[in-house]
């Protein structure tokens, strides 16, 4: 491997690093596409997707209904998405029901802003199916 290469693959790891630590709001969707497409991946065997700014983004965005935290509303969604090569979900759907429809509409609503870091397969960005619980709890 050539040191560009070298230096290539080290500036987009830095550039992954400092992008993870961002707000997911502050990089538009043409930014994030940019990168993700500019990232080398042909020697990594396997990597599973990862949110942009970690689960802790993906909370920070979440919101409680207002409505159902009134009325002392709890729940668990539990949501079903496909991450594309681009790092972006697709398909959300609600595999499992808080029993709480503004529960699981805030839960949708979240992870469709969502922007994620797309899983590798073979050296190759590759569409992953993933499951991910929305437990909501009040304090």
């Amino acid at each position: 491997m050539s040191s560009y290469s070298i230096l290539t693959l080290l500036f987009l790891f830095a550039a992954l690093i400092v992008s993870s630590c961002t707000n997911t709001n502050s990089v538009s969707l043409e930014e994030h596409i940019a990168t993700v497409e500019a990232e080398d991946v042909s020697e990594i065997k396997f990597r599973p997707h990862q949110f942009v700014g970690g689960q802790e983004a993906f909370f920070s965005e979440l919101r409680y209904p207002d409505s159902a935290r009134q009325r002392g509303v709890e729940g668990t969604v539990l949501l079903n998405f496909t991450v594309t090569e681009q790092g972006l979900p697709k398909n959300i759907e609600v595999a499992q029901t808080s029993g709480n429809r503004a529960l699981d509409e805030s839960a949708v609503r979240t992870m469709e802003r969502m922007r994620f870091i797309p899983g590798v397969s073979n050296g190759e960005r590759a569409a992953i199916n993933a499951t991910f619980p929305v437990i909501f709890r009040l304090n």
